[in-house]
């Protein structure tokens, strides 16, 4: 049982490694054909929201223009991380952060797929597209989003 167990954990493992890889060199190849600085940040959890944000340079959810986009991003990740286990309000939290990142990702997906960016947004409602999308996209022509 203990073999069986070691063997799944193993194969987890694996599979997050790869969806860190894909992601993150989708992201800093992305953030390098922009010309953003640093893009090795790509690589950096939690800093590579940072990147997602500068790429995005704002983001509007539900006709609301989010402030200091690029602070809210990382910044909000840290307190879902901080206090997401919180009885009442980590579900809260957890739910305005799940929106904000898939508004993020949409607008990404408008940028560098706009005909499949539907699709796209729908299937990372599932979480484990998203590495995948992410190094599809990375070489595509972006275009401008408002």
């Amino acid at each position: 049982m203990a073999v069986l167990l070691a063997l799944v954990s193993l194969v987890f493992f694996v599979i997050g490694v790869a969806a860190y890889v894909l992601f993150s060199l989708g992201l800093y190849t992305i953030a390098q054909k922009r010309g953003i600085a640093n893009p090795w940040l790509a690589w950096v959890p939690i800093a590579d929201l940072y990147i997602l944000a500068l790429i995005l340079r704002s983001l509007n959810v539900f006709g609301l223009e989010i402030p200091m986009f690029t602070v809210v991003m990382p910044v909000a990740a840290l307190v879902v991380a901080l206090l997401g286990r919180i009885t009442f309000i980590g579900p809260l939290l957890s739910l305005a952060y799940f929106i904000l990142t898939l508004a993020a990702l949409n607008k990404l997906y408008r940028m560098y797929s706009p005909a499949n960016a539907t699709l796209y947004t729908v299937l990372s409602v599932f979480g484990i597209p998203i590495p995948i999308l992410m190094y599809m996209i990375r070489n595509n022509q972006p275009i401008e989003v408002a």
